[in-house]
């Protein structure tokens, strides 16, 4: 890995305030199917919106609506580079994106666990990993809010870092947990 890579930080000129998550875990598979809604502020016009994303493949992008013509990966840097056809104003904003990625063996990002027959998810999102698990500006000083959704198999229970505000069978195969809003805190 260069040095160039090994030291990239996010510009600052792009800000999250909030996410909205919602992840539907498929333990049959270990695959992720993600769905978010970052609200952020850019503090000038620009036409690419970069984030972090490894292991992940983006669906698709849009910005207030417009739909991103083109997602350019840096696997080393680890991020994913949204470009769109026109200029985005200095403001605020609405970052849609949809994404799939696996529920990986290692212990980084999302990962599977096993207990004999019975299967679990996990999450392992220190020092940098949470860009494994959902497109994100995974940097300490990207403060936001989390609104987090799963979609998991019935039986199983969801656990997070907030309490539980709902829960509701999905079908019959499988159950929808939301829990309650994080204060702002890093990835």
């Amino acid at each position: 890995m260069s040095d160039e890579s090994r030291n990239f930080r996010l510009s600052k000129e792009v800000l999250p305030s909030r996410y909205e998550l919602r992840f539907e875990l498929e333990f049959d598979t270990w695959t992720s199917t993600g769905w978010e809604r970052i609200a952020l502020r850019t503090s000038r016009t620009t036409r690419e919106i970069v984030l972090h994303a490894l292991e992940l493949d983006i669906q698709k992008a849009t910005l207030d609506g417009a739909v991103a013509q083109k997602t350019t990966y840096d696997v080393e840097a680890q991020t994913a580079a949204l470009r769109f056809e026109r200029e985005i104003p200095a403001g605020e904003h609405i970052l849609e994106i949809s994404w799939t990625g696996g529920i990986r063996e290692s212990l980084r990002g999302l990962y599977r666990s096993l207990r004999g027959e019975e299967r679990y998810a996990a999450t392992q999102f220190e020092a940098a990993d949470a860009r494994r698990a959902f497109p994100c500006f995974d940097e300490p000083e990207f403060k936001a809010r989390f609104s987090v959704e799963l979609i998991h198999p019935a039986g199983n229970a969801a656990i997070a870092n907030m309490p539980v505000t709902s829960q509701g069978s999905v079908d019959e195969r499988r159950t929808r947990t939301v829990f309650r809003e994080t204060p702002k805190i890093s990835t």
